[in-house]
């Protein structure tokens, strides 16, 4: 994904009073452009990645896509296995002797547990740290502190469930809220006593650590980076996978992102329906920064009251197509979108399956990055259509499609996300998309 070019931003959104906003959207589109580095992937070419949304009425003819490519729910294309580049605690861009450790990191391989390892084996592996406690929300745990100042209420070292790398994990991540840079994820969300800006990055040892204000930042923290939810268990069923043995092996550590809000993921959903990823997050952004509080150059997250309190006339001057602003301000007026995570999974699918305008494909992705759920596939994405004619020799019927990810039971979601990325990497041994 790319913001529009700096020239652009500015001519559009300069006004007297808005000259600030404006320079803070060219900072943005900056750090956007840094966290997508270049970097082939264990000798295999790296191909971008294609899929289309295809799951409302029908509506296929809708926008088609002009440029770029998509990838839902995390999926990322160009991803390097080998290369998790993480830095020492507390870093900071004043300490250029942090830039070059990481750098060396980097040359010679990432540690785990103090041993030196190959580049492809950074991943963390065990539980997370001894003894804790488990807290009321969302089964999340109480981190230990590691130390704390009158600048920085806390900074908490979490070891995360199973392999994970934040590197491979977070690397598209950018968008109106959060930007991954240099290794750091820096995001504003929700804490116990407002917004409040968190920063999360990983040790060579595979220890995640998380800079926040208040224990609420770091709860919500955790479940964004979906750092408690090990996945194990789907790499060791599915590592002779014919499809999916080669990307396991290779991009081991990937999980799926999450964002901080049920609204969030909804409005996700619906700006990422059958136009590429690219109009997909200019359209989000646009709808963030017209609807969300602003601190410094980050929006907060949306919720059912910010984005429901604008009519879809309104929506749709900010670039969302009619119906699906009618869809998003029906469904944050009329629904507890954040209640949905107290119900089970099953349940909170099958309610916003019966909203007009949500289909296969959006409730796949509000599973995913909103419930925290790997259960619910992006079933009808064009990345998995074109993949299911490739190994079948001919286009899947309407549904059809929904036998690739079969066969992954309760991991079809992040199978999906696992399967997109294996094919834009051309992992996928049966079949290789074909070079633009």
């Amino acid at each position: 994904m790319h913001d529009a070019p700096v020239g652009k931003v500015l001519q559009d959104e300069v006004a007297d009073e808005h000259v600030r906003n404006a320079v803070l959207d060219a900072r943005e589109a900056i750090a956007g452009d840094d966290a997508k580095l270049d970097v082939p992937v264990a000798d295999v070419p790296a191909r971008p990645l294609e899929h289309l949304r295809r799951d409302v009425d029908g509506d296929d003819a809708v926008e088609p896509p002009r440029e770029g490519a998509c990838h839902a729910a995390g999926a990322t294309a160009d991803l390097d296995a080998r290369a998790a580049l993480t830095i020492p605690a507390e870093p900071s861009e004043e300490r250029p002797e942090l830039r070059l450790a990481a750098k060396r990191i980097a040359d010679v391989g990432v540690g785990v547990a103090g041993k030196r390892v190959p580049r492809r084996a950074h991943v963390a592996h065990g539980p997370s740290i001894a003894g804790e406690a488990e807290c009321p929300a969302a089964g999340v745990v109480r981190p230990r502190v590691v130390s704390s100042s009158p600048s920085v209420t806390k900074l908490v070292e979490l070891r995360p469930r199973g392999p994970y790398s934040l590197a491979l994990t977070a690397r598209f991540a950018s968008d109106a809220t959060r930007f991954y840079r240099d290794g750091v994820l820096t995001s504003l969300l929700e804490g116990d006593d407002g917004l409040e800006r968190t920063r999360a990055w990983q040790r060579p040892d595979g220890t995640v650590v998380v800079e926040a204000s208040t224990p609420g930042g770091i709860r919500v923290t955790r479940f964004v980076l979906g750092i408690d939810d090990d996945h194990s268990e789907f790499l060791r069923r599915f590592s002779r996978d014919p499809l999916l043995g080669l990307t396991l092996r290779r991009v081991r550590g990937l999980r799926v992102l999450r964002v901080p809000t049920m609204a969030g993921s909804l409005l996700r959903a619906l700006c990422g329906q059958l136009i590429t990823s690219r109009r997909a997050r200019q359209i989000e952004r646009g709808v963030l920064r017209a609807t969300s509080p602003r601190v410094d150059d980050l929006v907060a997250p949306p919720t059912a009251a910010t984005l429901g309190a604008h009519s879809p006339a309104r929506l749709r001057e900010l670039g969302l197509h009619a119906r699906r602003g009618a869809t998003l301000a029906r469904v944050c007026a009329q629904l507890d979108l954040e209640r949905l995570r107290s119900v089970p999974v099953t349940n909170a699918a099958a309610r916003l399956a019966r909203e007009r305008g949500l289909g296969r494909w959006s409730v796949g992705v509000v599973a995913l990055q909103g419930l925290g759920s790997y259960r619910y596939g992006l079933a009808g994405d064009l990345g998995l259509l074109k993949l299911f004619a490739a190994v079948h020799g001919r286009w899947p019927d309407e549904g059809e499609d929904e036998t690739l990810l079969a066969p992954y039971d309760e991991w079809q979601g992040l199978a999906s996300v696992y399967l997109l990325t294996g094919w834009s990497l051309g992992l996928i041994r049966a079949a290789r998309p074909a070079a633009a």
